[in-house]
């Protein structure tokens, strides 16, 4: 896959197949509208925001609840995307920021179903 946009000429296109940084938001957005994949890829997809080769992304369930963690390493934010409405409607997910150094949710949005869990494990995971 290819695309005609700066992202992709410049950034992309130089990336090995296969590696998060190859996708601009084009193929992206075709990837999570072709269908196939997990409503949380699919947001992670959408939210339009270019992943550094440096960045790590996890993708898992927290409590039953799917979840996919963003960070860069140095960085003391974690984006956080976890699906935030009542389990028999269909999927709906939202973006959390959460700070490390401050141990504390951005604007004091957290998610619904298992925020303290994962503010639990990020401290596991970075040693907080």
């Amino acid at each position: 896959m290819s695309c005609s946009c700066n992202y992709f000429l410049l950034r992309g296109a130089h990336a090995p197949v296969g590696s998060k940084e190859r996708l601009c938001r084009h193929l992206r957005r075709f990837y999570a509208q072709r269908g196939g994949l997990a409503p949380i890829v699919n947001m992670v997809l959408l939210d339009d925001v270019h992943f550094c080769e440096s960045d790590q992304l996890w993708s898992g369930e927290v409590e039953g609840v799917p979840v996919a963690i963003a960070w860069r390493e140095g960085d003391p934010w974690v984006t956080l995307y976890s699906r935030n409405n009542s389990p028999g409607q269909p999927a709906q997910f939202e973006r959390f920021n959460y700070h490390l150094g401050r141990q504390d949710w951005a604007d004091g949005r957290m998610p619904r179903f298992n925020a303290a869990v994962i503010k639990s494990m990020l401290g596991e995971w970075f040693g907080q």
